[in-house]
Order: C-alpha cells, then sequence, then structure tokens
C-alpha cells in the first residue's frame, strides 16, 4: 500500500519494547513454540518503514480489543519516532 512511499527502511533494535519503554522483548508462547512479535510502522513524515519487536504482553494488549487500544498505538508511535529522530 506504502510502497512507493517508502524512501528509508529502519529498524528498532532496542532491547527494551517500544511500546512500553519499560521492560525488555521477550517471546510469545504458541503451544510448544515461541515466537517473536515482529512489526512494522510507516512513518509518512520522513518516508521511512520501521521495524521492530514487542514484548508479549504489549502485543497482546495492542491486539487486543480494549477501550485504550487506540492511546496505546499512539504511544508505541510516538516511542518509535522519538528514537529514529536521534540517529
Amino acid at each position: 500500500m506504502y510502497g512507493d512511499a517508502v524512501e528509508k527502511i529502519w529498524f528498532y533494535d532496542g532491547e527494551i519494547c517500544p511500546s512500553c519503554n519499560k521492560r525488555e522483548i521477550d517471546t510469545l508462547k504458541l503451544g510448544e513454540e515461541s515466537a517473536l512479535s515482529l512489526n512494522a510502522y510507516m512513518y509518512h513524515e520522513l518516508n521511512t518503514l520501521i521495524g521492530y519487536f514487542l514484548r508479549s504482553r504489549c502485543i497482546t494488549d495492542l491486539l487486543g480489543s480494549t477501550v485504550q487500544q487506540k492511546s496505546n498505538y499512539e504511544k508505541l508511535e510516538q516511542n518509535l519516532r522519538m528514537h529514529i529522530t536521534i540517529i
């Protein structure tokens, strides 16, 4: 959808979850298996696709249907924008 708009790709490689900025990224349990939550966000102002991992609790909250879901996404995007402007 935004393929033509992507001018740069950046991957957030910090160990702390960019959603909560408090805890280390961990794995999700899927039965006997473990998985990582790999995500991407298109930062339109800089035409940059940002890739990132989230900790298990944060991705569960973001994918759930809570009242705070929209504010959680806004906070996550703000945290990622803060990191990319430093680089």
